[in-house]
């Protein structure tokens, strides 16, 4: 993400939150900014988690409208999306182990898939990584793993537990493959921030 200010350029590099960052700093000073591009940001005045899943459904429709339309993709992948919601449901009843590290869930392997969405490159990957999965072959989903262990920083969860457009009170159900995953974190995260101290935010 990068913004100009004036005749000087200011980047801030990161995930969403520079993108609010960017959004905050447009809005109190909207006569110092020339242009700024937003790469992946989340808005300020519509919750995360409220639309999380369905964001997420649309980037999912997308792939597998593009690989419908594409003959050899098409041929090669003709029932992935089917798959995917058997899949889901069949590994939140026996959760499989994919490597010898990592044992998946439904709802993981939707997160999976997710994060997937989030590049060309990987969204392109996930109608062979899913039909693969089906058959029982885990090497294609197994590049596409984290089994690394993610340290939250103290500021990670204080934006998380006390701005307002995170949207911990959203509920679903919201029709999509991600929902049990958005319930999932949101219980996760709602229970994090029950003890975590409160301090309020500005608009």
């Amino acid at each position: 993400m990068r913004v100009a200010l004036g005749y000087r350029k200011l980047d801030v590099y990161g995930t969403s939150y520079g993108a609010t960052v960017a959004q905050v700093y447009l809005a109190r000073h909207p006569n110092a900014v020339r242009s700024v591009v937003l790469d992946g940001g989340t808005l300020v005045d519509i919750p995360f988690f409220e639309r999380f899943a369905p964001n997420g459904q649309r980037a999912l429709d997308l792939v597998a409208a593009r690989c419908a339309a594409t003959s050899a993709c098409a041929r090669a992948f003709p029932r992935w999306p089917r798959q995917l919601d058997s899949l889901i449901a069949a590994w939140n009843t026996q959760p499989v182990r994919v490597t010898s590290t990592v044992t998946l869930d439904g709802d993981g392997f939707a997160g999976v898939i997710q994060s997937m969405t989030l590049g060309a490159e990987s969204a392109a990957s996930i109608p062979l990584v899913v039909a693969r999965a089906a058959a029982g072959r885990y090497a294609p989903l197994a590049r596409f793993l984290d089994d690394s262990e993610m340290t939250r920083s103290i500021m990670y969860w204080s934006i998380w537990c006390n701005e307002s457009w995170v949207g911990l009170d959203a509920a679903g159900p919201w029709g999509t493959y991600l929902d049990g995953n958005a319930a999932e974190a949101l219980e996760t995260y709602r229970m994090v921030c029950k003890y975590f101290p409160k301090h309020a935010e500005p608009a």
